[in-house]
């Protein structure tokens, strides 16, 4: 399988931290491509792989997870897998497990967590994307598929990504402000997996900027997160656009909602 380096190499690629993150680039125009049938040879010895895409790499994001009937007793051996749905009603949440049955094509942005028969978890923030379901014999794989990033927002098998927590930071705040805001939750509805990842770099490059006034903060993030801005920019000018214009409007309302707050205490 000869895409199997780029794929392995880039689910290791995670930065340590914010500054082995600012270095470790991916030469611009690199592409991955995986499909179920690769998912289900990639799976064969681990319980998940990650291939988490922007901002390190310029790949599509993947996440690759094995459901088994029975676990192998050699590595975490997810037994099902929670994910946002994009419903009739709204997004809500859905699980996959054994016998595994192909879901929506589509999924939708939040936390995707894998969870194993003793109950420990591992989670992924997602902006959104495709997903499949292979199976061959008593081997499962669900490939998730995104033009956004997947970050690992931490678990059973490690640390959060740098920016892992804060995405699925991010989905809490646009959940809760699109349930009290319906220009919010119209809004989200016409975005893209790249403008809801442009939404959340405004939002973390503004937390960033406000952190090096104070003399807080690590400007290598800061300056990794600027370069992703320029780069949809040039790329997803209409996603960039949408991300801009969401991202504003929740500052819009939060704002507001501060300053009520602060005129019932003064009053």
């Amino acid at each position: 399988m000869a895409r199997l380096p780029f794929a392995a190499q880039g689910s290791r690629s995670r930065a340590a931290d914010e500054e082995e993150a600012a270095r470790d680039h991916a030469p611009p125009g690199s592409v991955a491509h995986l499909d179920s049938a690769d998912a289900e040879q990639l799976l064969d010895s681990v319980g998940f792989l990650l291939v988490p895409g922007a901002p390190l790499d310029r790949s599509p994001a993947y996440l690759l997870v094995a459901v088994r009937p029975q676990p192998t007793l050699s590595h975490f051996d997810p037994e099902r897998v929670v994910l946002w749905a994009s419903g009739t009603k709204g997004p809500a949440q859905t699980v996959l497990e054994w016998p595994l049955v192909p879901p929506e094509t589509h999924y939708a942005w939040g936390t995707i967590e894998v969870i194993d028969r003793l109950g420990a978890v591992n989670r992924f923030a997602s902006f959104g994307g495709d997903v499949s379901v292979a199976k061959d014999g008593d081997l499962g794989a669900v490939l998730f598929r995104s033009d956004a990033p997947i970050f690992a927002a931490g678990g059973h098998s490690g640390a959060a990504d740098p920016l892992g927590a804060d995405a699925a930071a991010f989905f809490g705040v646009l959940r809760a402000t699109a349930g009290n805001e319906p220009r919010v939750g119209d809004l989200i509805h016409g975005c893209s997996p790249i403008a809801l990842y442009a939404a959340f770099l405004e939002r973390r490059i503004a937390v960033c900027e406000g952190a090096q006034i104070e003399g807080l903060g690590t400007p290598r993030l800061a300056s990794l997160l600027r370069q992703e801005r320029c780069r949809l920019q040039r790329e997803n000018v209409a996603d960039q656009l949408q991300g801009e214009r969401l991202a504003a409007l929740i500052r819009q309302i939060a704002s507001k909602a501060t300053e009520e707050v602060h005129d019932g205490r003064t009053r």
